[in-house]
């Protein structure tokens, strides 16, 4: 083999190499595991956790309770009732599984965050009180990661039961108006252990953010083909105005693999869904991998399963395997 040849396969060999994470990938739907029926569970629900077995707790602040679903879609358990008593709920609205099958709640209104045990079956271990108005959390490595506008920071890294954060992340919207900051500063956050990254999702803002464990922001991008909603200051007030083609916003946001995620956007239109796109990002570096407009509503997911929703006339809870595969350029 000649120089010039060997050098030409190097290169060609470094090319595709590069161009490997650059392939479309879309996100398919393999068999059906369990389908249920659901009558008073998960009409409606706040945030959705799934641990290692594949048992996916829904909160459900509504009711003020956690319902536990098993890989087949069966109604295991329900914890929790409206009040503001341990093991009440007032306002529940975020969740997390960490590594150890400790499931957190947090409930912001009653400034309360708690601690239940999954081993055997849900059973609260003990509360702590947290002044974080917080819609989205995470676990990892012992820490939870808590987002919410708090003296102008969005992340906060608390170690339970101890209430003391570390906060980080310039909060999303105009510096010029804290409450347009506030309205903006509202979503959800995934954990990635894998690669030590936290990723924040905000709502209705097209900008997604990552940042590692100790703070550092490592990418920041702007969502393409995107409908924002119109932010306007006026005065001490702030004003969120849909546009008339409708406004997108994030509906679910989770990790398929260690270094892909998945992000659901719905283009709502006078509170109507009118389309669904579910996209799916690189965790390293932020970049649009590829999307599909035809996929069912998600709720979560945990390799190698995934929750959908199906809101038709009947509403049901689905499961299946997925698997993520890559097209041509």
């Amino acid at each position: 083999m000649s120089p010039k040849t060997a050098a030409w396969l190097i290169s060609m060999v470094a090319l595709l190499t590069a161009a490997r994470w650059a392939l479309p990938s879309e996100l398919v739907l393999g068999r059906r595991l369990g389908r249920t029926t659901l009558t008073d569970s998960l009409r409606s629900y706040d945030a959705v956790a799934v641990d290692a077995r594949g048992r996916a707790y829904v909160l459900d602040s509504r009711r003020g309770r956690i319902d536990v679903f098993d890989t087949l879609g069966a109604v295991l358990q329900s914890s929790g009732r409206p009040g503001t008593a341990e093991g009440e709920f007032t306002e529940a609205r975020a969740l997390a599984i960490d590594e150890a099958g400790s499931l957190f709640v947090l409930d912001p209104r009653a400034q309360r965050l708690s601690h239940y045990t999954t081993r055997d079956s849900l059973r609260l271990v003990r509360s702590a009180h947290v002044e974080l108005n917080a819609s989205g959390m995470c676990a990892m490595e012992g820490a939870l990661y808590l987002f919410a506008l708090h003296e102008n920071n969005i992340l906060h890294r608390l170690r339970f039961p101890s209430t003391h954060s570390r906060s980080f992340g310039v909060p999303f919207g105009p510096a010029e108006s804290p409450l347009a900051q506030m309205s903006l500063s509202a979503g959800s956050v995934l954990c990635i252990p894998a690669e030590r990254t936290v990723i924040v999702v905000p709502n209705v803002v097209p900008e997604i953010r990552a940042y590692n464990v100790d703070g550092e922001l490592l990418w920041s991008r702007i969502l393409t083909r995107y409908s924002a909603t119109l932010v306007s200051v006026v005065g001490a007030g702030v004003s969120l105005r849909s546009p008339d083609a409708g406004y997108h916003q994030a509906r679910a946001a989770f990790a398929v693999s260690n270094e892909v995620f998945a992000l659901q956007l719905e283009l709502r239109r006078d509170r109507r869904v009118i389309a669904r796109d579910t996209r799916l990002l690189s965790i390293r570096t932020g970049d649009e991998l590829g999307n599909s407009t035809s996929l069912p509503q998600f709720l979560t997911a945990r390799s190698p399963l995934i929750y959908a929703l199906d809101t038709g006339s009947v509403r049901r809870l689905e499961i299946y395997r997925y698997a993520i595969q890559s097209g041509p350029q």
